[in-house]
């Protein structure tokens, strides 16, 4: 089942690192942090274990990372909001191509093709891993949302990376989320994130508390 050289993970037993020696009784295995932990053999054959042999070989690393969208700032697009997006040339002709779906409804409040301003940011964002030089195009590219919790509307980033070393792979995963979280902004969306003490003094002003 396994290797000298895997990378194993079981989390029960806080093993998270490359396989160093196997014998009959024992395996050794020396975590990322340098330490070492030797576990009985019979524990990878009675418990599970996580080996990333078959990433490791694919040469690309998946990339799921979510953040938490406030959800009272998801809304329909106005025409504001429409006019600064559709200076972006494929949001133009997303925009239009959707909305000439639902001419031939009178009624916009039934109507499935009108658009809101996260539908519009989740294509936006699909398009721009699409075209990200360090991000499989052969693999799932996908921009999606989970079930909320009462803290936020989960937006998960669901790629895979080219390059699957450590470094490398950190590095194209943050830059994309940061860009996530500097272009939110672009189409009317928040971050959920817990108050903090700069909040205390508008929270304050709100509440009429002096």
């Amino acid at each position: 089942m396994l290797k000298l050289g895997d990378w194993i993970t079981m989390q029960n037993r806080d093993v998270d690192g490359i396989v160093t020696d196997i014998t009959l009784n024992t395996v050794k295995v020396q975590n990322f942090d340098k330490t070492i932990i030797t576990i009985p053999t019979y524990s990878l054959v009675s418990e599970s274990f996580q080996s990333w042999t078959g990433m490791e070989e694919s040469g690309v690393r998946q990339i799921k990372r979510s953040i938490l969208i406030d959800m009272k700032s998801i809304r329909f697009l106005d025409f504001d909001l429409k006019e600064r997006l559709s200076k972006i040339p494929s949001i133009s002709e997303y925009i239009d191509e959707t909305e000439s779906k639902g001419k031939t409804l009178n009624d916009d409040f039934f109507n499935v093709h009108r658009l809101t301003n996260l539908g519009v940011f989740r294509y936006y964002f699909e398009q721009f891993l699409r075209k990200h030089p360090l991000i499989d195009k052969n693999n799932t590219i996908m921009v999606r949302h989970r079930e909320p919790r009462g803290n936020g509307l989960p937006l998960q980033v669901y790629a895979f990376a080219l390059n699957n070393s450590i470094i490398p792979y950190e590095h194209i995963q943050s830059g994309i989320i940061e860009h996530l979280l500097a272009i939110l902004k672009e189409f009317d969306l928040k971050v959920y994130q817990m108050p903090t003490i700069d909040d205390l003094p508008d929270l304050s002003a709100r509440a009429g508390i002096k």
